[in-house]
């Protein structure tokens, strides 16, 4: 009869290890439906993003962004980044949590002038985000604002997480 337990206990631990082993990849929460504007260039009216690197090992601790403003007008933009993953050939914006915003006032999308001329490299952490970003293809988006006459301009830089 001690058996029956042992053997129990035994076919538990088997199936609990290998269960263990088919952990899925962390998910990333995006918006269901995708971004309302799928094509996105690196360079328009002038602007410009690029990344120091486009593929990543895991999930990035740091990205260097570099941002040139060639055109002859300033503009208006922050901190803020959106992002967007890859689903089905389409893009869908990632949703940050509310502490992302509490506990990085700086995260928003204004408070800095960008000159003509001028190029500024800015840091984007996903990490620092608390973002779990699983392997495949992402993009960073970026909007700049004009005054007057009122207007933005937006661009994105691609990148990949293996």
């Amino acid at each position: 009869m001690i058996v029956l337990p042992r053997l129990f206990a035994c076919l538990l631990l088997f199936v609990l290890v290998a269960l263990s082993g088919c952990q899925q990849e962390p998910e990333i929460k995006t918006i269901p439906d995708p971004a309302p504007e799928q094509t996105k260039s690196q360079q328009e009216q002038g602007i410009e993003i690029q990344l120091q690197k486009d593929v990543y090992n895991g999930i990035p601790d740091r990205m260097r962004v570099i941002l040139n403003n060639k055109s002859d007008r300033e503009y208006t933009y922050g901190e803020f980044y959106q992002l967007e993953r890859k689903i089905k050939e389409k893009w869908h914006i990632v949703v940050y949590s509310d502490a992302v915003f509490y506990e990085n006032p700086s995260f928003k999308n204004y408070g800095s002038s960008f000159l003509p001329g001028e190029t500024v490299t800015q840091s984007y952490s996903p990490k620092k985000l608390g973002l779990d970003i699983p392997p495949g293809e992402y993009r960073l988006v970026k909007t700049f604002l004009h005054e007057s006459p009122s207007y933005q301009v937006t661009v994105a830089v691609p990148f990949r997480v293996e």
